[in-house]
C-alpha cells in the first residue's frame, strides 16, 4: 500500500489484524523461542512492515516508535501475552494481561534508545492506545516520527548539502524545529492554534489528537500544508545541486550532495582519471528522482534508468578496472 492515497489508516489496520492473527497461530506453544532474537526477527520484519503500513511511515522509522505510533503491541510482547491467557483461562484474564502487557511495553519505550522525537511526543502508550487515535496517515506520521523531508533527516539518507534551515541559517531543520519554531510556517502555526485555542508545542501533541476528532483533523492538515511545502523545496534543492554529465547521445543528472561531493567531484575535473573501485554500478531510487551511483562488491543491480532507455545490457565490474572503462560501458 502507498503512503499516499489508499485506504485510510484504520482500514490499514484491519489488513494489521490479520497479519497479526496468521504470525501468532500457536503462540502458546512457539511463545518460548521468542526469547532467542533469530527466531523471532524474521517473523518481526513482516510484523514491523505491517504497521509501517498503518501509519503510512518510511522504512528507517525507528522499530520502537513504528509501534508506538500504530498503537499495536510488538510480536514478542503479543505472543507472550496469549500463551499467559492460555495458562490462566478466567473470564477476566484477557483485560488483565493486557494491563500487565502494557506496563512491560512502557518499560521498554522508557529505556528504548532510538526514538527519542516520538517518545517526547508520546510519553504515555496505555492512554494512546487506549483512547483510540489511530487515523495517522503520510503527513502527521513526519511530525510523530521526525522522519520526513527535514535537512536534519535528509542528510543522513538524502544526501543533501546542509542540515541547516535556509531561513535561520544557524539553527538545523529538524521535525520540532519545523512544525513549532521556523518562521517559514508561522501562518501556518497562526492558523492551527486559533482553531485548538492554545499555543502547540511538542508535549501536548498527543493530548490535543487524543481528546476530539476536530484537532485530529486541524493537526493533520497543518502537517500536510508543512509537508507539501517541505516536499516541493526538497525537489528544487535537488534541481539547483543536480551535476550533469553530457554524451553524444543524452545526458544524465546525478543529484544531491555526498556523492557528488565524495565521488563525483573529482571527476568534474577530469571524468576519465583512473580511480580504482570494487565495483561501480548506476541504480534508479524508488521514487525516480535522482540517480545515484552506488559502491558495491561484486553484487549486480538493475539497470540504470538510462540503460532501461537506451537498452544497455547490465555490467558486473572487476576490482581495479579503470573508471574510464566503467563509464565507456555506459556512456
Amino acid at each position: 500500500m502507498p503512503n499516499t492515497g489508499g485506504p485510510r489508516s484504520s482500514g490499514r489496520e484491519l489488513y494489521a489484524l490479520v497479519i497479526d492473527s496468521i504470525l501468532l497461530y500457536g503462540a502458546p506453544i512457539w511463545r518460548c523461542a521468542t526469547e532467542t532474537q533469530a527466531y523471532i526477527r524474521q517473523a518481526e520484519a513482516v510484523h514491523r512492515r505491517a504497521c509501517l503500513r498503518v501509519i503510512s511511515g518510511r522504512s528507517h522509522v525507528s522499530y520502537d516508535a513504528t509501534y508506538v505510533i500504530a498503537g499495536v503491541l510488538t510480536l514478542a510482547l503479543l505472543a507472550d501475552e496469549r500463551a499467559r491467557i492460555y495458562q490462566r483461562r478466567p473470564e477476566d484474564v484477557k483485560e488483565e494481561e493486557r494491563r500487565e502487557t502494557l506496563s512491560k511495553w512502557r518499560d521498554r519505550w522508557v529505556r528504548a534508545t532510538k526514538g527519542r522525537w516520538t517518545h517526547r511526543l508520546i510519553p504515555n502508550i496505555t492512554e494512546w492506545v487506549e483512547r483510540g487515535h489511530r487515523e495517522v496517515n503520510h503527513y502527521p506520521i513526519q511530525l510523530l516520527s521526525g522522519h520526513g523531508y527535514f535537512k536534519s533527516h535528509s542528510q543522513c539518507y538524502d544526501n543533501t548539502f546542509s542540515a541547516l534551515c535556509p531561513a535561520c541559517r544557524t539553527t538545523i531543520e529538524d521535525a520540532e524545529h519545523v512544525f513549532f519554531r521556523c518562521p517559514r510556517f508561522h501562518e501556518e502555526r497562526e492558523r492551527l492554534q486559533q482553531v485548538l485555542q492554545e499555543e502547540i508545542e511538542p508535549e501536548i501533541i498527543a493530548r490535543l489528537m487524543l481528546e476530539t476528532a476536530s484537532n485530529r483533523m486541524a493537526l493533520a492538515s497543518f502537517a500536510q500544508s508543512v509537508v507539501t511545502r517541505l516536499r516541493q523545496e526538497a525537489q528544487e534543492d535537488a534541481k539547483s545541486c543536480s551535476c550533469t554529465f553530457k554524451s553524444q547521445t543524452f545526458s544524465r543528472k546525478l543529484r544531491y550532495g555526498r556523492w557528488f561531493n565524495g565521488f563525483l567531484k573529482p571527476l568534474h575535473i577530469d571524468l576519465y582519471e583512473s580511480l580504482h573501485y570494487d565495483v561501480v554500478k548506476c541504480s534508479v531510487c524508488a521514487d525516480d528522482l535522482r540517480l545515484c551511483c552506488i559502491l558495491v562488491t561484486h553484487v549486480q543491480y538493475p539497470l540504470c534508468y538510462a540503460c532501461k532507455i537506451f537498452n544497455k545490457s547490465p555490467i558486473i565490474t572487476r576490482k581495479s578496472k579503470k573508471l574510464s572503462d566503467i563509464f565507456n560501458c555506459f556512456w
